[in-house]
């Protein structure tokens, strides 16, 4: 049975994740519309780290399968060669036994 293991590495680039503290106490209603600025952001900031990470895996993947798929083409031709080495070593014995009787 034909196997391939190949040594690329998984690891997805990792993020340093915000901080919800304020830097500066705001009174009233303007802490709540910094709360509410930072949520948002923090929420988008997550959601583009998801997506980065799919495609990042995405990218893993097809990878992964390039370079399985030419281990094993490999592996076939190197195969497929040694077969016809030992064709053409049957010729060449075919030959001169062939001579031999003639």
């Amino acid at each position: 049975m034909i196997g391939y293991r190949s040594g690329l590495r998984y690891g997805i680039p990792s993020v340093v994740e915000p901080s919800t503290a304020m830097p500066v106490s705001f009174p009233g209603a303007g802490g709540d519309v910094y709360s509410g600025l930072m949520d948002r952001n923090i929420s988008k900031q997550r959601l583009a780290q998801e997506n980065a990470a799919a495609e990042y895996d995405a990218q893993y993947r097809d990878a992964q399968r390039n370079l399985l798929l030419g281990g094993l083409r490999d592996m076939s031709t190197a195969a497929e060669n040694q077969r016809d080495i030992g064709r053409s070593r049957m010729g060449l014995m075919n030959s001169l036994l062939g001579g031999l009787y003639k």
